[in-house]
Parts: C-alpha cells; structure tokens; sequence
C-alpha cells in the first residue's frame, strides 16, 4: 500500500503539470513484480487507456460477443491480470465484477463522477416498481439482484421496451443506487465500487471542493490526502499552481452579459423566450474576442458553454473548438492559448438537498471555482505558457481572482 498509509482510499491532490500521471504510471511498473500485487488503472479518455497500456504492459478489455466490453473485463480479472479501462466502464462494476476487485489496487486518474441526476424520467421507475423489479427501502430504491439476468422481460413495460433501455438500466443499476429526493432521482455509484479494493490511489486537485469527496464523506467512508513533489509522495498543503499568473483574464464590455451573479447559469440559459436571443448574444461575444479583440486561429481557441446550449451557440467558426465544461485529464488542448468560458456553474439544487439531508459540507463558489480551474488547465497553462481567457459571469471572475491572491 502507499507508504506509510493505513488507509483504504488515499488522495493525491497535486495541481495539473505536478507529475501525477507518471507517478501513477512509474508506482504500477514498479510494483507489478511483487508477488501478489496487480493493478486495475481507471483513466479519463481512450488515449490515456493507450497510453497506460503502452507503458505499463497492462490489458484494455475489448468488446465481446454481447457487444460490450464487461465480460471482456471479468475474464482478465478472473485470470489476476492488471487492466487498464475507462471511468465510463468502471461505472458499470457489477457484484460480480466487485468480487473480482478484492486483492486489486486501483488507480483513478482524477474522481470518477459518482453522482448523477439525469438519468431516470419516472414513468420508467413507476414501471420497474409495478413489475416489482425495483424494491423502494425507505426512499432508497434497489434493484432485485436475481432479475439481472440481462433478459428484456415480455411484460417490460412501453417506457423500457424500446432500444435496449431495460438492458441498459439494468446495468446502470446493478453499480449504482438511486434514491428519490424532491421528486426527482439521484443515482450513486455503490460505496462496494471503491471499497472492494485493496487499496485506491485517486489523482486529482483541489478534492476537498469535488463531488467524490462530499460522496465518501456521504457514506463515511475515511481517506488520506498527500502531495506529489518531485514525484515523491509527502505530506499535503494546498498550492496554487505557479503558471497561473500567466493567465490574463479580459476587462471589458463584453462582461456585461454575466454581472448579475445568477447569469449565465443553466435556468439562465433555458430560460422560455429568451434563449435565442441569449445565445445569439453569447456567440457574438465569443466571435468578437476570438476574431477582433485576439485574432486567433482556430486552432489557438477553446470555448465552452453547457452541453444542452451548444448547438445554439456554435456556428461553423466554432463548431472545431468546442471543449466540454467538466472535460478533465485531457491534453489535447495544451497548445492552445486563447479561451472562452461563457458558463456560471451552480450545484444541482436536488443534489445539493440532497447532501446537505446527509450533513455533508459543501462550499458551492469553492465547488464551481474548481470546476473552472480544472478546465482553464487544460491549455498552454499547463506548459507554463502565457494564455487569455474570457470569462464573462462576474461570480466566477471574482472568486477565481480572490482564490488566486491566497497564496
């Protein structure tokens, strides 16, 4: 386990350019000659999967038969072999697959996202709990484990029928719970999912603002925090990373869309009759920076807006260049200098009642400022170079800059 630690889950929290993948990479390589000890290493992309592969010598699991990679996965496991896969297939670890886990270290290159509140509409709950699929126990609702047999039943009702919904939702549940809060579901992957290890390792920075945090801290289930220096393990004090001041953020006009510290939020966006006109306007601030106040190339520019409003606000000139808002562990964009963040994130209000029933502690601006961080990290910042961003909602401007003064 990792020196000197006694505990089952151990964080290592080192800003983005500190060396947390070769660390990971170089401790897995080491140690894969002692007896006994094998490793499962979860990445972010297909190419970091490549790339562990690559220098590790571990097993990627390849789509059988049935279309998908699960039986692929449990075989090599059967057989003791250290794998290397995706979050999204680790979100998917069955009981059988959980078993297999036992004796396993694990490697998670940055948190896995554990909850999730958009997955369920209630018709097809209503179904699951009429057919008695789905049992609720005091408001958590738990899939019978003898009915994940994979088989699409013949009175499947008309919400799971069609295109292999019931599959699928079986197995979604068969990793995850869900439970039903203000009327709406939030699903969490099962605390078995982490505990089944040996021991897990989870890269990442500023984890104490990360859902994954508030989730063990949901179940209790105790972790370490170290640092990363010099690609040694020591102990944790928080850093800002040192390129940061070669981050210029615009001052401008073009910051009056965002000034009210609710613009630029999701319901912002939606909102009925004005999201046209929104993100007509969000577009036209995004063209004037990239193409009058930098005259950047396409290929010099990344931007973001939330997944459901970017077909409105892309056109041809920025349909290259679009980067997801909570895309992480990528560095497809490190060459890239100039930056549009035109979002003001806020935690979902279900989960956050959710949480907060727990009395799990939360910090929503600290929460939505990390989330910025992460995504500002993915350019040139990372090779130390001097990047431009706009940002136009003054609450995310105003707590990355105070933020930034803590050092």
């Amino acid at each position: 386990s990792l020196k000197g630690s006694d505990c089952l889950i151990n964080i290592i929290d080192a800003y983005c350019g500190k060396g947390k993948s070769t660390y990971a990479i170089q401790d897995a390589k080491n140690k894969k000659y002692e007896k006994g000890f094998k490793f499962i290493y979860i990445c972010n992309t297909l190419d970091e999967v490549e790339r562990v592969v690559k220098e590790t010598g571990a097993y990627p699991p390849v789509y059988g038969k049935n279309g998908n990679k699960t039986e692929d996965i449990k075989d090599l496991m059967r057989n003791g072999k250290n794998v290397v896969t995706t979050q999204a297939l680790f979100k998917r670890f069955d009981k059988e697959l959980r078993e297999l886990s036992e004796g396993y270290t694990a490697y998670m290159d940055e948190v896995i996202p554990v909850f999730d509140t958009e997955y369920w509409t209630k018709g097809e709950v209503g179904d699951l709990l009429q057919k008695g699929d789905i049992v609720n126990d005091d408001g958590l609702f738990v899939f019978r484990e003898e009915e994940s047999t994979n088989k699409v039943p013949e009175d499947c009702g008309q919400f799971l029928a069609y295109n292999g919904r019931y599959k699928d939702i079986l197995e979604i549940t068969s990793a995850n719970d869900f439970y039903f809060v203000n009327n709406s579901f939030v699903v969490l992957l099962k605390p078995e999912v982490f505990t089944a290890f040996k021991e897990v390792i989870i890269f990442t920075y500023m984890f104490e603002h990360q859902f994954q945090r508030m989730y063990f801290d949901y179940f209790n289930i105790p972790y370490k925090v170290y640092g990363l220096d010099n690609c040694e393990i020591c102990e944790y004090k928080f850093e800002i990373p040192p390129n940061m001041y070669k981050l210029e953020i615009y001052e401008g006009k073009l910051n009056r869309i965002g000034d009210r510290s609710n613009y630029l939020s999701k319901r912002w966006y939606i909102a009925p009759n004005t999201t046209r006109a929104r993100c007509m306007a969000i577009r036209n601030n995004i063209e004037n920076m990239f193409k009058h106040i930098k005259k950047c190339s396409n290929k010099d520019k990344f931007w973001t807006v939330y997944k459901g409003v970017q077909e409105k606000v892309q056109n041809k000139n920025l349909t290259t260049s679009f980067l997801s808002c909570n895309a992480r562990g990528t560095n497809d964009y490190s060459d890239r200098h100039y930056m549009a963040y035109c979002i003001n994130p806020f935690m979902n209000p279900v989960l956050k009642t959710f949480l907060s029933g727990k009395g799990v502690e939360f910090d929503e601006d600290a929460w939505s400022n990390s989330e910025f961080v992460q995504w500002v990290m993915r350019s040139a910042l990372r090779r130390g170079e001097y990047c431009y961003i706009y940002v136009p909602s003054a609450r995310i401007r105003e707590n990355f800059i105070e933020w930034g003064n803590r050092r």
